[in-house]
């Protein structure tokens, strides 16, 4: 069998046109791969496994979770009210469809949730919102049996007096009744 190779470097040398060399090979065997050191690899993705929400009636906190971390920014716009999450290196994949499905109906915030990509790379979680929030939003390692999480805690901004709601609460629940603990 020839060495191709060879054969087109003698050639080359013998007709007096190195540089005819590389050319030549690329037609015959097709352009050389580049070397392994060079080459940049596929941007790494991530995907959200789990999402969880927790409506309560005075925040609602949502949880992103994920195998990898996620870089995450989070911004509120106006008229009419909607708070984004962008995510980075982010496939859409399973679970991020369903977050609409985990808002009830009743979340004292939370109107609406859409998810897309803004761009490549991007996926936007977009809220619409029923009043203007304050949002907080933080990473989290693994721990336990969860992994990289990214928590959204929604807080109404006209909360009112929260410290005279939790005492007014505390003060009812201790002046109900007690419950009837003779039944079998």
């Amino acid at each position: 069998m020839i060495d191709l190779v060879a054969f087109i470097e003698r050639l080359a040398k013998r007709v007096g046109k190195a540089a005819a060399a590389a050319p030549l090979l690329a037609l015959v065997c097709g352009p050389l791969p580049a070397p392994v050191h060079a080459q940049p690899g596929p941007p790494l993705t991530a995907q959200v496994s789990a999402i969880r929400v927790w409506p309560a009636p005075d925040s609602t906190r949502i949880t992103f979770e994920s195998p990898r971390p996620i870089t995450f920014r989070v911004l509120t716009l106006r008229d009419p009210e909607r708070l984004v999450l962008e995510l980075d290196g982010v496939d859409i994949g399973s679970a991020l469809p369903k977050l609409s499905a985990a808002i009830p109906a009743g979340d004292p915030f939370i109107r609406q949730a859409r998810v897309g990509r803004f761009r490549p790379g991007v996926v936007r979680v977009v809220l619409d919102l029923k009043v203007p929030v304050a949002p907080q939003a933080f990473a989290l390692k693994p721990v336990g049996e969860f992994a990289h999480r990214i928590v959204l805690d929604l807080f109404p901004i006209d909360a009112g007096d929260q410290v005279a709601a939790f005492l007014e609460r505390q003060r009812a629940a201790a002046t109900a009744p007690p419950a009837d603990r003779s039944a079998p």
